[in-house]
């Protein structure tokens, strides 16, 4: 697998960069590794487009209790099909972060780590989205508090809680999104116990705060770039179909009607080009993380110096 590790630290355009170059020049391999859990996660889409689509519809008509208990039985398959693709798929692309950051020499050691560390990786997206929960609730109830005190009618103090709430509510996102991509990349590399990699991706984040910031919004804008152009095919195939068959005035109820249902080859293709997609993008922003986590710990801890004491000790060993 190629990679290539800067030797300082980089520009946090450089290293989007970087994570971009490093898909390009693995694309082959990641391909063969994601593909598997990939087209199961499709196939489990594709089952959930239909049956809200076209299931539930039938039932509305029929008002049949067993085809109801059916398409539920269908839903409930088709969900734990698709949670489970997505759990191995997040191994697999964290795996394939340690071997970019060079935590494991091969992605078979790679991915036998992740994998000794599954339960972990369910308990970094439980424990962060809790916290962004708590983080929202705090934030509504320091909105709330503002009109309460203020009574029924607008005030001064309407507004600046509203505003304050608003921010802080603004910055709480923000602030989960950095640290929960963080804090995965830190666990495929680091074998530290759940709450421990929470806490230290979030200070990692803090006090490299406004470098964090700049990394986010480069990131960001660099993601919409690469991602919208690339969905625009299916969504000017869908909008086509729509306005010929049922928002154009097509359909028996009208334009805008709200009846309109893509035909099953449009949600195939749509679901299949968005895997697709995904086998790019999904990549990138691990490896996007991936490299700012290790950015900031150059910066931080010397892991380069460390990494060359280390391999001399054992050269000499």
């Amino acid at each position: 697998m190629f990679t290539s590790l800067p030797e300082s630290p980089q520009g946090v355009g450089d290293l989007v960069g970087l994570a971009c170059r490093l898909v390009r020049a693995n694309i082959k391999l990641i391909w063969n590794f994601l593909l598997i859990p990939t087209v199961f996660a499709t196939g489990a889409g594709i089952l959930f487009q239909w049956v809200f689509t076209y299931g539930a519809a039938n039932v509305a008509s029929t008002k049949d209790i067993g085809t109801a208990f059916g398409l539920a039985g269908i839903w409930l398959v088709g969900f734990s099909v698709f949670m489970v693709a997505w759990w191995i798929l997040a191994l697999r692309l964290l795996a394939l972060v340690r071997v970019i950051l060079k935590f494991s020499p091969t992605l078979d050691e790679a991915t036998a780590y992740m994998y000794r560390r599954k339960w972990a990786v369910l308990g970094i997206y439980f424990a962060s989205f809790a916290l962004l929960l708590g983080g929202i609730f705090a934030s509504v109830a320091v909105m709330a508090s503002g009109m309460l005190l203020s009574g029924q009618g607008p005030s001064l103090a309407t507004a600046l809680s509203v505003t304050l709430g608003g921010v802080l509510m603004t910055g709480i996102i923000v602030l989960y999104l950095l640290v929960s991509h963080m804090a995965l990349c830190m666990l495929a590399c680091e074998d530290e116990p759940v709450m421990a990699i929470i806490g230290r991706s979030a200070n990692m984040v803090l006090r490299h705060f406004w470098r964090s910031v700049a990394f986010g919004l480069v990131f960001a804008v660099t993601f919409t770039v690469v991602s919208y152009p690339m969905s625009l095919p299916v969504a000017v195939l869908t909008f086509s179909d729509a306005m010929q068959h049922g928002l154009g005035g097509g359909g028996p109820e009208g334009p805008f009607s709200g009846g309109y249902k893509p035909p099953l080859y449009i949600l195939v293709l749509a679901q299949t080009w968005e895997s697709v997609m995904g086998m790019y993008l999904r990549p990138f922003v691990v490896f996007a993380f991936g490299l700012f986590y290790f950015d900031l710990r150059l910066r931080s801890e010397g892991l380069d110096i460390r990494r060359k004491l280390q391999s001399m000790l054992s050269e000499v060993a």
